[in-house]
C-alpha cells in the first residue's frame, strides 16, 4: 500500500478543513443572528449541493460572456485584477472596444 497519498490525503483534509472552519463558524453565526436576509444566505450556501457543477459553470460562462458586464472589455477585467493600472500596450486591451474606456 502506498503511505505517501494516505498521508497527502491526510494533509490536504486538514489543511482544507482548517481553512473553511472559519468560513463555517461565520455563516452559522450569520445564519442565527439575521432575520430578514436569512433566506438568501441559506440559499447561497445551498447552492453547491443543489446545482450541478455543469449548471454552476454555465452561470461563470454567462457571468464573464462577451455581453456582460464583466467580460465586455478585456481591460475591465485587467483593471479589476491589477488594481486600476491598466496597461494600454497590454494586447487585450488593443482591442475594438479599447476606445469604448
Amino acid at each position: 500500500m502506498d503511505i505517501d497519498a494516505i498521508l497527502l490525503s491526510l494533509k490536504l483534509a486538514f489543511w482544507t478543513m482548517a481553512l473553511i472552519l472559519p468560513f463555517g463558524i461565520w455563516a452559522a453565526h450569520k445564519l442565527v443572528k439575521l432575520n430578514k436576509s436569512r433566506p438568501w444566505l441559506e440559499a447561497t450556501l445551498a447552492l453547491p449541493l443543489v446545482l450541478s457543477p455543469t449548471v454552476l459553470g454555465y452561470y461563470f460562462l454567462v457571468s464573464f460572456g462577451n455581453t456582460s458586464v464583466f467580460g465586455a472589455h478585456p481591460c475591465l477585467f485587467i483593471c479589476w485584477n491589477s488594481d486600476c493600472l491598466i496597461d494600454r500596450e497590454h494586447p487585450l486591451c488593443n482591442s475594438t472596444h479599447s476606445e469604448s474606456i
